[in-house]
């Protein structure tokens, strides 16, 4: 959790900057899918574009170390 990689001193800001993003990225999303649709007439590159930045997510968190373990 958030807590676990942070500490319970940034959970609000980490919280908020989490939920900031989703809400960007919410706004933005479509309409860029939007604008890609309208430039190839077509959702194969959105969708391709949306992998793309799915596959980099992933080694994102791929690359994570897990927090150290509380005893």
């Amino acid at each position: 959790t958030t807590a676990d990689f942070f500490g319970m001193r940034n959970l609000g800001n980490n919280y908020g900057l989490l939920l900031t993003a989703w809400g960007v990225a919410g706004i933005i999303g479509p309409m860029a899918g939007g604008w890609v649709f309208d430039a190839t007439r077509g959702y194969a590159a959105a969708f391709r574009i949306a992998a793309l930045l799915a596959a980099v997510a992933a080694a994102v968190v791929a690359t994570v170390k897990a927090p150290p373990v509380r005893q």
